[in-house]
C-alpha cells in the first residue's frame, strides 16, 4: 500500500477582507506547498540510521481474510517478532510518461505494479521527490519462524548497548522510538525457505 501523510496547515484568519464570509478567528485549511512535502520527506529520510521495519502480530485475527483496519492512536504493532534496519530509504517518484527506465540516470524499483525512481537528496527538489521509498530483507535465519499480520516502519529506534547486527529481537531494543506508519494484512507465513522482502511507499 501506498502510505499518505497529510500535511494540511491550520491557518487562523481574522482579516474580513480576505476571508469574504468566514467569521473572525475561524479556523481553515491552508495549502502546504510542494517545497514543504519534499523538505519534509528530506528530514524523514535523514534519519535512515535508526529506520527498522518491525513485523509481528502472531494470534490470529477474528477474520482472517479480513484484517480490521489501522488504528491511528496505537503506538505499537502487537506481539512484536523483531526489527530489522532498512536497506534502502530513499527518496523517489513515480517514473514519468515516456521515460525510459534504463535512461533516467537513477536506480528504479518496481512497486504495486508500478515503477518508481530513487531520487538522491541533492536532486529532491528538482525532480520533485515528495516520496520515500522503504525496503528490509528478511532471512528465514533471522527471526523466529511462523505468520505475521502487521507491518510498520520504526524511526528513532536504538539498539542496546553492544548491539550491532540489523535483526534486532525485542529484547535488543533500547528505545524504540516512534511507529510512524503500520499496516493490518492477511497471515503471511515465514518459514525456513521463504526470504520476505518488506517495502513502503510513503507520501509525504
Amino acid at each position: 500500500m501506498i502510505i499518505e501523510l497529510n500535511t494540511a496547515i491550520l491557518s487562523n484568519r481574522c482579516n474580513y477582507e480576505r476571508t469574504g464570509n468566514l467569521g473572525e478567528g475561524e479556523i481553515i485549511l491552508a495549502i502546504a506547498t510542494l517545497n514543504s512535502h519534499i523538505d519534509t520527506a528530506i528530514q524523514l529520510q535523514e534519519r535512515i540510521n535508526s529506520a527498522y521495519i518491525v513485523f509481528g502480530k502472531t494470534s490470529a485475527w477474528a477474520d482472517e481474510e479480513n484484517p480490521p483496519e489501522e488504528n491511528d492512536k496505537i503506538t505499537e504493532i502487537s506481539e512484536i517478532v523483531g526489527y530489522k534496519k532498512l536497506k534502502q530509504f530513499s527518496l523517489a517518484r513515480p517514473l514519468k510518461a515516456g521515460e525510459d527506465e534504463n535512461n533516467v540516470g537513477y536506480p528504479v524499483v518496481t512497486y504495486n505494479s508500478q515503477k518508481w525512481v530513487l531520487v538522491p537528496k541533492n536532486k529532491a527538489y528538482e525532480e520533485e521527490a515528495r516520496w520515500l521509498y522503504a525496503e528490509a530483507e528478511i532471512q528465514p535465519n533471522e527471526f523466529p519462524l511462523g505468520r505475521y499480520r502487521q507491518v510498520g516502519l520504526h524511526l528513532g529506534l536504538t539498539p542496546r548497548t553492544g548491539v550491532s547486527k540489523h535483526n534486532l529481537l525485542p529484547a535488543d531494543v533500547q528505545d524504540k522510538g516512534i511507529l510512524h506508519f503500520y499496516e493490518n494484512r492477511e497471515p503471511q507465513n515465514r518459514t525456513s525457505s521463504v526470504y520476505v522482502l518488506e517495502q513502503f511507499m510513503i507520501k509525504v
